[in-house]
């Protein structure tokens, strides 16, 4: 096991080590006392890594704060304002790699709810989520909007874009355009139809008939 660093005497964010508490199960726990008058016990890593500030009364803090400066820490905007930073700064949470891993960071300003809520206001009805408009920036009030599942799903990094007579879509877009299912569209392209077939209007219905017909042909085709 490696050498366990000595915490004794440092300190982090309102937590100062007092000494080693103890080790278990190769994890080393440390007495700390926080700046409020309380001692409590923290692991090394959670100390070190900022998880662990305080003996708690830092969250308590900032949850009487939030219902006091704007009464919304239990609506869904404050919920979103939430999940934004984690995936953000939170390396421990799941979408941390697709965010906070590439390079995407809230601004200042949003740090703090009430600025944000200031600049995006409520979110609207019809299941809006909030979306940057350029994916490859952080979340800001210039690069953000409440936005639909949909238009996000079309601003999406990995959403499949198609061109036709120079115009350039997202299968979402065609869809829309063309009245055909995006799962047709799809259907279509990998069965190595043209885009522009891809594309004609047709009926389901009939694409099954021919695949039933050519169904027959080969089964007729091969009765012996």
């Amino acid at each position: 096991m490696s050498a366990t660093r000595d915490l004794k005497g440092l300190k982090f964010g309102r937590l100062s080590v007092l000494a080693m508490e103890s080790q278990k199960n190769r994890r080393t726990y440390w007495t700390c006392i926080c700046e409020c008058g309380n001692k409590t016990i923290g692991r090394s890593d959670q100390i070190t890594s900022g998880k662990k500030t305080s003996c708690g009364c830092y969250g308590a803090e900032m949850r009487k704060k939030a219902n006091i400066t704007h009464g919304k820490s239990r609506t869904n905007e404050y919920k979103i304002w939430g999940r934004m930073n984690d995936r953000c700064s939170n390396k421990n949470d799941k979408s941390y790699s697709s965010y906070g891993g590439r390079g995407i960071h809230v601004c200042s300003r949003w740090k703090d709810f009430s600025e944000f809520f200031h600049d995006m206001g409520v979110r609207p009805a019809g299941g809006y989520t909030l979306e940057r408009i350029d994916n490859d920036k952080g979340y800001n009030p210039d690069n953000c909007a409440w936005a639909t599942r949909k238009t996000q799903q079309n601003n999406t990094r990995r959403n499949h874009l198609v061109e036709l007579d120079g115009v350039t879509l997202t299968i979402a877009q065609w869809s829309d355009r063309t009245n055909i299912e995006s799962s047709v569209i799809i259907k279509r392209l990998k069965r190595g139809w043209t885009v522009k077939k891809s594309l004609t209007k047709s009926t389901v219905s009939s694409e099954r008939i021919k695949d039933d017909a050519n169904h027959f042909s080969f089964e007729h085709n091969n009765v012996r």
